[in-house]
């Protein structure tokens, strides 16, 4: 299963992120393998899109926003040092910029790939409805 879903999320990053690279031109993605699961990373002059899919314990993803510092992603979970904003949580963004939870279509699969695919298209639908200062690489959104 846990391979099954591995090749799933593969296969459904490139399908609903690949805009990134093709209308935006971000790289990627690249993946990297962890102990809990993958990430998948699309990078930009000055931003980073990343989707981490956490297979231990349970199903999990998360589409986050990250800074370049450096020409590297920040290894910074939420602040760095300075405290400043270096890395968010696309739907919290999305929800804090709009005063409200964006509306979304439901998710209802039978099986967790399948509901994993519809996870993915769901957050790249917020990232094109919501994250036009994402999409042009702009470091702005960590001042908004």
């Amino acid at each position: 299963m846990h391979d099954v879903l591995i090749q799933r999320f593969r296969d459904e990053i490139q399908r609903s992120f690949g805009f990134l690279a093709a209308e935006h031109g971000f790289r990627g993605p690249q993946y990297e393998q962890r102990f809990d699961g993958v990430v998948a990373r699309y990078l930009g002059r000055t931003l980073a899109v990343e989707l981490e899919l956490h297979t231990v314990p349970g199903v999990e993803l998360a589409c986050y926003v990250a800074r370049i510092v450096d020409g590297e992603v920040t290894r910074h979970f939420a602040v760095d040092s300075e405290r400043r904003l270096v890395r968010f949580r696309l739907a919290s963004w999305v929800e804090y910029r709009l005063g409200r939870a964006p509306r979304l279509a439901a998710i209802g699969a039978a099986t967790a790939a399948e509901e994993l695919a519809q996870r993915i298209e769901h957050e790249a639908e917020l990232l094109r409805s919501h994250g036009h200062d994402v999409l042009a690489d702009s470091a702005a959104v960590f001042r908004s």
